[in-house]
C-alpha cells in the first residue's frame, strides 16, 4: 500500500506528472541505468527511495508524444536501476515522503547497449519546528492554532507572510510543524476568537435562541451596544516566537534544510479587550464591514493581513463597532466602493443569527463593471489613527475623502507611424499599488482620441505608473516617463496629492538581448539552472517593482546556452542561480551575485554575448 502511494506521489508532483505510471514496457533494448538515491547533506542512501524514469519527450512531438513513467523502490541502502532500456535519453527523478530534490530531475544520455551505473539523485530532509506554547503563568495553552508563515516577494514587491502549515498545540501546549522548505520562516499562536462574546453570554443563546434573534434584531437598531459586558473582555491575541504580537519584534527562523528545532516556544498572554465604536460619515451610499480595516499602527506592512480586527457590526449608515480590542495604537482605514454592496447591517455578529440573517441583511448588489467612468464611482477614503486603553472608544467620528487625480498623456517617438485613435482607445494608462494581497490597488484610466487620460479615485499609497491595455506594436517599449519635466522612469510615485503633467513616451526601437553560455561545474543539471539579468546602478534596487523591464530571468538549455530578450539600454550583472521563481530581487539577493556577475553594457536595441561561469 506505502508503494503505490509513493507511485501516486511521484506522478502527481514531478515534471512527469499528467503521464500514468505503468507496468516496465517489454525489453526493447540492452542499456541499463543504475544508482542511488542519497541525503544531500549526510550522503547515505534513502531506503524504500520511489525512482521514476521515462524516455525524454521528442522536441516537436506534442502530447501525443508523451511517455508513460516506469517506477521502482530503491533497496535498503537507497540502489535502483533500469534495464533492457534502448538507446535514448532519459528523465529520472526520486521522491520520498519528508524530503525535497535537490535537482529536481536528471537527464542521462544512453547508447544502444551502454550502461550507467553511477546515477546520484540527491534529496534533502526537510526541515521541522516544534515547541510549547504558554500563558503569562506558565501553564500550556491547549488547542490554540500555531500557523507557520514564510515572508516572501514577489516581483520586487515588499514582502507578504504567506501561510505554509497549522497544527494545534496538544494537552501539554506543544506542537510541532514539519515538511519545512528551506527558507525564513516567523512561528505565530494565531487564534483569535471569531466573536467577542463571552462564555456566558453564548452559553444563554444557545440554549434560548429566540434570545439571539431578539439580541442581533436589536443590534440592528442600536448597535453593537445592544450586548454590554459588566467586565472587559479577554483573549489572546496573534503571538509570535518568542512571545511579541508585533511582526517588526518577532525572531524569524531561518531553515537552511534538514534542521529539526526544538524548543522553538511562544509565550502568550491573555489581554483585556474594549469597544470601539464610531461613525464614518460622507458616504454616498451603504456601507458595509469589507470596507473596514482595523489593525496596530507602526508594525511592518507585511503584518496587516493576520494582525487586523474584523468589525463587529457595520450599519448602512456608517456606525460600526469593534469589539474585545486590547489597549495600544490602532490605525483604521475605510475604503468606500460605490456600487459593491447593498443596503444591510454586516460584520461578524451576524455569524450569530445564522441562515436568519438572510432576513436582516438583503443579499449585495452587483459589482459595477461597465459603463463611462464617472466621479460619482470612483472609491473614496480615510485613514485615521486611534489609541485605545482600558476604557471602550466611543463616538469617533470619521471623515471620507475623495480620491487622487492623476492625469497626463502618453506620446510616441519614433520613425513608425503612430498608432490609430481607434487603437488607442484600447490602451490605458494604470496604476499598480506597491504593496501586495489585501492592501493592493489598481487603478487606471483610458486612454482619449488626443492621447490623453485621467485616472480617478486614486488612494493615497505608493504606485507604479505604466501603459497598459493592448499595446499597438510596434510601439511597445517605454521610452520615459516624467511629471512636470523631471523624468520619474523606473521609479516608484508617492501620490498624497493630485498630479497633473504626466508624460508616459512610448518607442518604436527594438530592445536589446544578453545571449550567451552558462560555464557548468560538473554536479550541475542544466534543468535547474537560471541566468538572472539585472541593473548595476543601485537606485533600481531600493524598489526592484517599480523597475521590474530591467530584471530578467531566464532558464539555460541544455547545452548551457541562454538568450534574454527585451532589455532596455544601460548596465546590467549577468549572474548564475539555481532555481527559479520571483523572490530574487531583495538587496541580500542581489548584493551575493553581483559578487561574482559578469558585467554588460546594453547599447540601445543592441545585442550582448556573454559567458558565464558557475
Amino acid at each position: 500500500m506505502a508503494t503505490a502511494a509513493a507511485v501516486v506521489l511521484a506522478a502527481a508532483v514531478s515534471p512527469l506528472a499528467g503521464q500514468v505510471p505503468a507496468a516496465p514496457p517489454q525489453a526493447t533494448g540492452t542499456g541499463l541505468i543504475a544508482g542511488q538515491v542519497v541525503d544531500a547533506d549526510t550522503g547515505r542512501g534513502i531506503g524504500g527511495a520511489m525512482v521514476a524514469a521515462a524516455a525524454a519527450p521528442q522536441p516537436g512531438a506534442g502530447r501525443g508524444g508523451a511517455v508513460r513513467p516506469t517506477v521502482v523502490a530503491a533497496d535498503s541502502q537507497g540502489r535502483f536501476y533500469f534495464a533492457a532500456l534502448p538507446a535514448g535519453q532519459y528523465m529520472a527523478e526520486s521522491m520520498v515522503p519528508g524530503y525535497t530534490p535537490v535537482t529536481s530531475t536528471m537527464r542521462v544520455e544512453l547508447a544502444d547497449g551502454e550502461r550507467k551505473m553511477d546515477l546520484r539523485l540527491a534529496l534533502r530532509r526537510l526541515s521541522s519546528v516544534s515547541g510549547t506554547v504558554r500563558d503569562e503563568t506558565g501553564a500550556p495553552v491547549v488547542g490554540i492554532d500555531v500557523v507557520v508563515l514564510r515572508r516572501q516577494s514577489t516581483q520586487g514587491r515588499p514582502p507578504v507572510l504567506q501561510g505554509f502549515s497549522r497544527v494545534k498545540t496538544d494537552d501539554r501546549g506543544e506542537y510541532r510543524l514539519p515538511g519545512l522548505q528551506p527558507g525564513d520562516y516567523y512561528i505565530c499562536a494565531c487564534s483569535r476568537d471569531v466573536v467577542p462574546f463571552d462564555g456566558l453570554l453564548l452559553t444563554t443563546l444557545a440554549a434560548r435562541p429566540l434570545d439571539l434573534l431578539a439580541l442581533a434584531g436589536r443590534a440592528m437598531v442600536a448597535g453593537a451596544d445592544a450586548a454590554t459586558f459588566e467586565t472587559p473582555l479577554r483573549s489572546i491575541p496573534p503571538t509570535f516566537h518568542p512571545g511579541t504580537t508585533v511582526v517588526g519584534q518577532a525572531e524569524p527562523l531561518r531553515l537552511s534544510g534538514s534542521e529539526s528545532l526544538t524548543g522553538v516556544d511562544i509565550a502568550v498572554a491573555t489581554t483585556p479587550g474594549v469597544r470601539v465604536s464610531g461613525r464614518i460619515i460622507g458616504a454616498p451610499g451603504s456601507l458595509h464591514a469589507s470596507f473596514l480595516r482595523l489593525y496596530p499602527e507602526g508594525d511592518v506592512p507585511e503584518a496587516a493581513g493576520l494582525t487586523l480586527y474584523p468589525a463587529m457590526l457595520v450599519q448602512p449608515d456608517g456606525r460600526f463597532d469593534f469589539g474585545n480590542i486590547p489597549p495600544g495604537v490602532y490605525r483604521l482605514d475605510v475604503t468606500f466602493r460605490p456600487g459593491t454592496r447593498g443596503g444591510g447591517p454586516s460584520g461578524q455578529a451576524l455569524q450569530f443569527v445564522g441562515s436568519r440573517a438572510s432576513a436582516l441583511s438583503p443579499p449585495p448588489a452587483p459589482t459595477r463593471t461597465t459603463g463611462p467612468p464617472s466621479p460619482a464611482n470612483d472609491p473614496l477614503w480615510a485613514s485615521q489613527v486611534i489609541s485605545v486603553g482600558d476604557q471602550d472608544v466611543t463616538g469617533l467620528v470619521v471623515g471620507l475623502n475623495r480620491g487622487l487625480t492623476v492625469s497626463g498623456r502618453l506620446e510616441f517617438s519614433g520613425t513608425a507611424q503612430p498608432p490609430q485613435a481607434a487603437q488607442q482607445q484600447r490602451m490605458a494608462a494604470v496604476l499598480m499599488s506597491l504593496e501586495s494581497g489585501v492592501r493592493q490597488r489598481v487603478f487606471q484610466g483610458s486612454l482619449q482620441p488626443d492621447g490623453s487620460f485621467s485616472i480617478g479615485g486614486v488612494i493615497p499609497a505608493d504606485y507604479v505608473l505604466i501603459p497598459g491595455g493592448f499595446t499597438a506594436a510596434p510601439w511597445t517599449s517605454i521610452k520615459s516617463m516624467t511629471i512636470g519635466g523631471v523624468d520619474v522612469t523606473d521609479t516608484l510615485l508617492t501620490l498624497d496629492r493630485d498630479v497633473a503633467n504626466v508624460v508616459i513616451t512610448l518607442t518604436d526601437e527594438a530592445e536589446g538581448v544578453v545571449d550567451g553560455r552558462v560555464v557548468m561545474a560538473p554536479d550541475d543539471s542544466a534543468g535547474e539552472i537560471y541566468v538572472r539579468v539585472f541593473p548595476t546602478d543601485k537606485k533600481y534596487w531600493q524598489s526592484p517593482f517599480a523597475a521590474a523591464r530591467r530584471y530578467r530571468s531566464s532558464r539555460i538549455g541544455e547545452d548551457g546556452t541562454f538568450s534574454v530578450p527585451r532589455i532596455p539600454a544601460g548596465e546590467y550583472f549577468v549572474a548564475t542561480a539555481v532555481g527559479g521563481g520571483s523572490s530574487w530581487m531583495d538587496m541580500e539577493t542581489l548584493e551575493s551575485m553581483a559578487r561574482t556577475a559578469e558585467r554588460v553594457r546594453m547599447p540601445s536595441g543592441g545585442t550582448v554575448t556573454v559567458e558565464v561561469r558557475r
